[in-house]
């Protein structure tokens, strides 16, 4: 027989099981994207006027606002996915994105910098509501082999997503004149197809109708996570689930400033270097699936942890390009050879995290309690958001003390190496034993 069977890729997509599930989260990441850096160009060529040391400040603040709701709400975020029916939470919270982007659509119109800021906040809201709803429903929906394959699909969807949000909010935002009312037919189209693919999403039954909503959210989100990681393979999902986001958020902070600083890049090869990491995933993704055949592979997520560390490391061994006097632009790329390379290097990372992350979406799904499945998720977004502030942190530490981009790549693939020696073992062994129970 070949492989994948139909069922578990191709197919699976235009299913009623999976497929509206796909595209809702598919429009919401691409919208998320294109908003926030609509915001951010906007503001900047329209409200700071080239202020550089407001416009870096901006980019900052515009990813803090963002993540600040996974931190805030994302213990009752869980509970209420647990305690309520799935799939009209779904549909509510897209309804809810419709009015959240025609506040932005004001923000917009007027050129109000705090309104602009509070839709923003609005949307990470409302992504950390989403967020265990649709990694919670995957079990509900679909079998144990099909799982890798749907987690294999969201992801690259979801990256894809992001990126082409992220660049063609960029070049919406920078039109003549026009932006504004481009921008805003964009965002609200695409919040409407959101909630019209969220009214195919089948029904799924709540885990826990039980559940007491939380009034105290820090104490909840602190009683979350300890409830998650209770559990000990959990703790080791969790925490190899979010070094990936500590990783993959270091890298992607990286690459604008590799390709400006050290290949002396114009903004379309920038784009074209993001865009590397978006390919790597999606080809990553559908060789996970391949390599999978409908089961959870430990061998995979260590291939992908090793393949990401090794590909860092030719970063670091290629070093610091030869200065270029003449900016770096689109129809020079094929002939720079560090940035054809670089392109190269990007997408095996790509390609590579994506083995590697995958695999442990899968397991988690399948370990995680019935009745606890979307807190449990919940707890992962907090970790993951706790991991990419560490990252940035981390990231300003290795630059004050002098480290070039090459070396960030070097020091960071360093770190998954050594984490993966020292967590994969203890991994492949609770999960042999959880395979013969």
């Amino acid at each position: 027989m070949s492989y994948p069977p139909k069922d578990l890729f191709s197919s699976l997509l235009f299913t009623k099981r999976f497929g509206p599930l796909f595209w809702t989260q598919f429009l919401g990441a691409f919208n998320d994207n294109l908003l926030r850096f609509s915001i951010i160009m906007f503001l900047i060529l329209n409200v700071f006027d080239g202020d550089s040391e407001n416009s870096r400040l901006l980019v900052a603040t515009t990813g803090a606002i963002f993540i600040l709701p996974f931190f805030l709400f994302s213990s009752l975020a869980g509970e209420v996915a647990d305690k309520y029916e799935k799939s009209v939470l779904i549909k509510n919270i897209k309804s809810t994105e419709i009015l959240i982007v025609a506040i932005a659509s004001l923000g917009f119109v007027i050129a109000n910098y705090y309104l602009l800021l509070f839709a923003l906040f609005l949307m990470g809201t409302q992504s950390t509501f989403f967020g265990p709803l649709k990694y919670a429903l995957l079990p509900q929906l679909l079998e144990k082999k099909e799982l890798t394959s749907a987690n294999a699909m969201l992801q690259a969807g979801t990256y894809f997503a992001i990126m082409t949000g992220t660049i063609l909010g960029g070049l919406l935002a920078g039109l003549d004149g026009s932006a504004s009312p481009i921008i805003i037919i964009h965002i609200l189209s695409l919040a409407m197809a959101g909630r019209v693919c969220a009214h195919f999403i089948p029904v799924a039954a709540a885990n826990d109708y039980t559940i007491k909503i939380s009034k105290n959210l820090p104490k909840a989100t602190v009683d979350l996570v300890k409830e998650a990681i209770s559990d000990r393979l959990n703790l080791i999902l969790i925490f190899m689930i979010s070094g990936f986001w500590f990783t993959s958020s270091a890298f992607v902070a990286a690459v604008p400033t590799y390709a400006k600083l050290l290949l002396g890049a114009d903004a379309n090869v920038i784009t074209i270097l993001n865009v590397a990491f978006v390919i790597g995933i999606g080809l990553g993704a559908f060789l996970c699936t391949i390599l999978a055949r409908g089961q959870i592979r430990p061998s995979m997520i260590f291939l992908g942890a090793v393949g990401v560390g090794l590909t860092s490391f030719t970063i670091l061994a290629q070093g610091i390009p030869p200065i270029s006097i003449n900016l770096l632009e689109w129809d020079d790329f094929f002939s720079s050879r560090f940035a054809i390379i670089f392109f190269a290097q990007l997408l095996l990372i790509g390609a590579f995290g994506a083995l590697y992350v995958i695999p442990l979406y899968a397991c988690l799904q399948i370990n995680l309690r019935q009745t606890h499945r979307a807190r449990t998720i919940a707890a992962l977004n907090v970790s993951n958001a706790f991991f990419m502030v560490l990252s940035a942190l981390f990231t300003v530490v290795l630059y004050r003390y002098g480290a070039d981009e090459p070396q960030l790549f070097g020091i960071v693939g360093l770190l998954n190496l050594v984490v993966i020696g020292t967590i994969y073992p203890m991994f492949k062994n609770k999960w042999r034993n959880i395979k013969k129970a």
